[in-house]
């Protein structure tokens, strides 16, 4: 279960069967099951199974600590399942990139970030020119696979802090968190729009689409993970508006068309 041979654990402390990135809270869980006189906690063991472990501390006469009932289960097979789940509802079965649910929740997360750090973030959203057309003469396979292409590039364009998302369709969205400069945005923008616009190797044959891109920056266009979202959207139409395979940042006058 923990991953060590028994001549390996003996005379050592459980402490050191479990990830060295645990081993802190398991040390504030056994301080309250002393004070408590009970505790409990899962742990994940050095050959990445998991336990849960519940503990009932054992006193002398005197009121001094002389031992412990450890009671340990194996639950590795439901963290499993749970983890299992977890991606299930937060990932597009199809790319495999994080969905809307979990854009959102990184979109605020970073938000809150930036606020306690006065930074700089972005959200770009982003719209295909032309992939009904692929959909339309090579297949719905077609379709499907171009669509996880597409999620390919996106990722090698990024950083490993920043998300790149499917909404649905032939929506993505991209959050750069912590941005040195505004314009790199821009860069960003210009970047993925360069990838996009290489032609694509598909099953049912060569394909060639590009994209157009909105980009809103916190703080200097909105606050909210809504409303800087919907900035991006607007940017994006105003791009398409302009000939497609471009980008535009939000403005006042994006505002209006």
């Amino acid at each position: 279960m923990t991953g060590l041979s028994v001549e390996a654990v003996m005379g050592r402390s459980w402490l050191d069967c479990i990830h060295s990135d645990q081993r802190v809270e398991a040390r504030q869980r056994m301080g309250i099951g002393q004070a408590l006189r009970i505790g409990d906690g899962e742990f994940q063991g050095l050959a990445d199974q998991w336990f849960s472990a519940h503990w009932s501390t054992l006193y002398d006469g005197q009121g001094v600590v002389s031992g412990a009932i450890v009671i340990i289960n194996d639950i590795t097979e439901r963290r499993l399942r749970e983890q299992e789940n977890w991606e299930l509802a937060h990932f597009d079965g199809l790319t495999q990139l994080p969905n809307r649910i979990l854009f959102w929740n990184r979109l605020e997360y970073a938000l809150r970030l930036a606020h306690r750090n006065q930074q700089t973030i972005a959200v770009l959203w982003l719209d295909l020119d032309g992939f009904k057309a692929v959909n339309d003469q090579l297949g719905h396979a077609a379709g499907d696979e171009l669509l996880c292409q597409v999620g390919q590039r996106l990722q090698t364009s990024l950083r490993d802090s920043d998300t790149a998302a499917r909404m649905g369709g032939d929506e993505f969205t991209v959050v750069l968190a912590s941005m040195a400069h505004p314009q790199d945005a821009a860069s960003v923008a210009q970047k993925i729009i360069d990838l996009i616009h290489q032609p694509f190797a598909l099953t049912q044959g060569p394909a060639q689409i590009s994209t157009s891109i909105g980009i809103a920056l916190y703080p200097d266009h909105a606050h909210t993970a809504k409303e800087l979202a919907h900035c991006a959207d607007l940017a994006m139409y105003a791009a398409k508006q302009a000939g497609k395979n471009g980008w535009r940042l939000w403005n006042s006058a994006t505002s209006m068309a």
